[in-house]
């Protein structure tokens, strides 16, 4: 285990191959690992390692699936701001994912995902649910020219040519 140690602070100090290492062994359901990274949500100070045990439960990679569980540790992780449990949570209640979800609370997710962490796929699903759901061309077009700003050249595009896709209804 002193190994593992040794690779979980060389991939947080940004060292790649160890990261990829460790992504290999997540991806091939290494319940030691599932396991160490679940003691360290435990201790309710790691986000990453929460945001993470709830991609377990969601994926069923190291964990049993358990769409719950899940949830709840993205949410614990989202708590304590994590970027990707934001967007996650934003994205299953935008999919309808819960019993409970709903359109305000996939877009209040979304929103903090793109505004408070320069997120364009937050973005453009804001520019999507705008333009094709409430079919409010001028909110899709902003939404779609922050996306850009953030670096989806798609969404840019889509900004920039406002005008012909208005008129085409």
């Amino acid at each position: 285990t002193d190994a593992f140690r040794w690779l979980m602070t060389q991939s947080y100090n940004g060292n790649v191959e160890a990261s990829q290492v460790i992504r290999k062994m997540q991806d091939d359901g290494n319940i030691f690992l599932a396991h160490w990274v679940l003691e360290m949500a435990k201790q309710n100070r790691d986000a990453a390692a929460e945001y993470t045990v709830g991609w377990m439960y969601d994926t069923g990679k190291g964990l049993i699936k358990d769409q719950n569980l899940a949830r709840i540790w993205y949410e614990k992780s989202a708590a304590q701001n994590y970027p990707l449990a934001i967007k996650v949570l934003g994205n299953k209640h935008l999919f309808n994912s819960y019993d409970d979800s709903s359109d305000a609370t996939a877009m209040n997710y979304l929103n903090e995902a793109a505004n408070q962490h320069d997120d364009p796929d937050a973005a453009v699903k804001i520019a999507h649910y705008y333009h094709y759901e409430l079919r409010d061309g001028e909110k899709a077009r902003e939404w779609y020219a922050k996306a850009g700003r953030l670096g989806d050249t798609h969404a840019k595009n889509m900004a920039e040519t406002y005008e012909e896709w208005k008129a085409e209804g």
